[in-house]
């Protein structure tokens, strides 16, 4: 896999099997991407899921509920339920605190941040509903300093061994907006180098 590393936030492209065969019940759900990254390391990769009919309930109390196919309800799949945080009865969401283990409540110096399609959120994650293809991102925003840029790694899709190919990594802005971004170590393997003023590396594989 080709990585790109910046300020401990790690972004890339993943090859995922579809299976061929799914319920019909299934196929009218969104199927959707989430990622989760740490503060030093990835919690969740790249995962396709299918998200559920189902409603999100964490706390056991069924008003509580958030829907199914909302961004909610994909890190729920995502993550087999690893993940913790009171309900607001002020925003009508849950405050998510904790991912597969690592742990950022509002007042600790991080939190949260949620990111759909490389813009970051303008609705809680419990509002957010999903249609197929999106992508969902969570990761650790500092309380003081701000968040890190998200980045993003293009390369092709298929490349013959031995045969040099460009990638490209690019900085996302809260509003979606893309900057090549120079110095990023890409690796593919042994193979690594960093990219240039253009964002552009080139490996051979």
């Amino acid at each position: 896999m080709l990585k790109a590393r910046h300020m401990a936030l790690i972004l890339g492209g993943t090859v995922l099997a579809i299976p061929l065969m799914v319920s019909s019940a299934a196929a009218d759900m969104p199927s959707v991407t989430v990622r989760v990254e740490g503060l030093t390391e990835t919690l969740l990769p790249p995962t396709q899921v299918t998200t559920s009919a189902e409603g999100v309930v964490k706390d056991g109390r069924a008003q509580d509920a958030c829907g199914g196919t909302t961004a909610i309800g994909a890190l729920q799949v995502a993550t087999g339920g690893a993940w913790g945080g009171p309900w607001s009865e002020t925003y009508r969401q849950y405050a998510v605190g904790s991912i597969e283990g690592e742990s950022h409540e509002f007042g600790s110096g991080y939190y949260w941040s949620f990111w759909l399609n490389h813009t970051e959120a303008q609705v809680g994650a419990c509002e957010a509903g999903l249609e197929t293809g999106e992508e969902v991102l969570f990761f650790p925003c500092s309380e003081s300093a701000g968040c890190a840029s998200p980045l993003g790694i293009q390369a092709p899709i298929t490349a013959e061994v031995g045969e040099p190919i460009t990638v490209t990594v690019v900085s996302y802005a809260p509003n979606g907006t893309p900057t090549p971004l120079a110095g990023a170590t890409v690796s593919s393997g042994s193979v690594v180098e960093k990219t240039d003023a253009s964002g552009h590396a080139t490996l051979s594989l």
